[in-house]
C-alpha cells in the first residue's frame, strides 16, 4: 500500500504532485479532496481570494514568452522636452450592447494605439518625447451583474475572461506596443466601481486590481528586459485604504491626481458641482496636484476648478442603454492623449476618436 502524504509536509504544487505519483487511485482522490478542502478554507479567509488568483497566475506565467519588443532609439537632438500622457478608462471588457462588446473594445484599443503612434511621430519633428505616463482609470471590467438591475443580461464574458484572461491580455499587448514607441513608461492604475465584489468584501479585492496584476505579470513574462523600462504604481502597491487614487509628478514639476470618478456625486447626470466639492476637499488632504484625471461619467471634458485643471475622459463604449434611460446621456467613444512640458504644464490635449465621427443631422 502506498505511503500517505505526511501531515508535516508543506502543501505546495511540487509536493502534491510528488505525493500523487506514489498513491493509488482511491488514495489520490482522498488526497485531492483534502487539498480542495484546504483551499476552500483559505478562500474563506479575508483577502485570500486575491492571493490565490495571483499565485495561480504567477505559476501559469512563470516561463518567459520572449516576445520581441524593439526599444526605440534615444533621441539625441537638442529639442524642447515633453512628456506624453495617455488616459485609458472605462473600457468595460465584457459589456455587450447593440454596438459594443469585448471584441469591439479590443478593436478600439488598437485604433487608439495607431492614433498615438501617428500623433507622437508628428510631434517628434519638433519635440523630444521619451517618457509616457500611462494612466488606467478603472472599470476595465464590466462586472458579473451586481452593479445595476439587468446588467447580467448585458454581458458577453464571465468574470474570469474579463479580469484574468481576455481583458488583461489585450491591455498587456497595448503596453508592449507602447514600449516600442517610448523608451520609458510609467503605468498608474486605480480601481473602478464595476470591479467591486460587494458591500461586505475587502476593497482590495476589486476586480480591476486583479486585472492590473495580471497585466503586469503578462508584460514581465512576455519580455523581462523590456519590462525593466516600466515603472508600476498599481492599487496593490499602495497602503491599504489608498488604493482609490494615484498621486504622481509630470515633468518633475507638475502634480497629477488619478481617480476613477465614482467618488464624485452627480446631479441629474451632471457632476460639475460634485467635482468642485471633491477637488477642493482633495486639495486639503492629498499630496499637491495641478491636474485631475478621472473617468466614470463616460464624458470627455476639461475645465478649471480652484486653480486646478480637471480632465474628464470618455469611454471606448457606445450605445449605453442604462445611461440613456436613467440619465438621458450618451457619449462618443473617446480616450485621451496629452503632452506636457516643464515650463507650461499641459500644452496639448488630444481626444482619441475611436469610431467614425459624423455631424449631427
Amino acid at each position: 500500500m502506498a505511503k500517505p502524504l505526511s501531515d508535516e509536509l508543506a502543501a505546495t504544487p511540487d509536493n502534491i504532485d510528488a505525493a500523487l505519483s506514489q498513491l493509488n487511485a482511491d488514495a489520490r482522490v482522498a488526497l485531492l479532496r483534502k487539498e480542495n478542502k484546504r483551499l476552500r478554507e483559505k478562500l474563506r479567509e479575508r483577502d485570500a481570494g486575491l492571493d490565490i488568483a495571483i499565485a495561480a497566475f504567477q505559476e501559469a506565467y512563470s516561463e518567459s514568452l520572449e516576445i520581441t519588443v524593439i526599444k526605440p532609439p534615444k533621441d539625441k537632438r537638442r529639442l524642447t522636452e515633453e512628456e506624453a500622457l495617455v488616459h485609458y478608462t472605462d473600457i468595460h471588457f465584457g459589456k455587450e450592447t447593440k454596438t459594443y462588446n469585448s471584441e469591439v473594445a479590443a478593436e478600439r484599443l488598437l485604433v487608439s494605439l495607431e492614433a498615438i503612434a501617428e500623433i507622437v511621430r508628428l510631434r517628434r519633428t519638433f519635440a523630444k518625447i521619451d517618457t509616457l505616463n500611462l494612466l488606467i482609470g478603472g472599470d476595465c471590467v464590466e462586472g458579473d451583474g451586481n452593479i445595476f438591475p439587468g446588467q447580467a443580461h448585458e454581458i458577453d464574458q464571465d468574470f474570469v475572461e474579463q479580469a484574468i484572461k481576455f481583458g488583461p491580455e489585450r491591455m498587456a499587448g497595448a503596453v508592449l506596443f507602447l514600449l516600442t514607441i517610448f523608451p520609458k513608461i510609467r503605468v498608474r492604475g486605480v480601481p473602478g466601481n464595476h470591479g467591486r465584489q460587494g458591500k461586505f468584501t475587502a476593497k482590495r479585492n476589486n476586480a480591476d486590481s486583479i486585472f492590473y496584476e495580471i497585466v503586469r505579470l503578462c508584460v514581465k513574462v512576455a519580455n523581462p528586459e523590456a519590462e525593466k523600462r516600466i515603472e508600476w504604481d498599481l492599487p496593490l502597491d499602495r497602503t491599504p485604504g489608498d488604493e482609490w487614487y494615484s498621486s504622481f509628478m509630470i515633468c518633475d514639476r507638475w502634480g497629477g491626481l488619478l481617480v476613477h470618478g465614482d467618488q464624485i456625486r452627480g446631479m441629474l447626470g451632471f457632476p460639475w458641482y460634485g467635482y468642485g466639492k471633491k477637488v477642493a476637499g482633495w486639495a486639503s488632504c492629498l499630496p499637491p496636484f495641478d491636474f485631475v484625471f478621472s473617468g466614470h461619467f463616460h464624458t470627455h471634458a476639461a475645465f478649471d476648478l480652484h486653480g486646478r485643471h480637471v480632465l474628464s475622459t470618455g469611454s471606448p463604449e457606445s450605445d449605453n442603454a442604462y445611461a440613456k434611460e436613467n440619465m438621458a446621456a450618451s457619449g462618443t467613444p473617446k480616450q485621451r492623449l496629452c503632452f506636457f512640458n516643464k515650463k507650461y504644464g499641459l500644452i496639448s490635449d488630444n481626444p482619441l476618436h475611436l469610431s467614425d465621427v459624423h455631424p449631427n443631422r
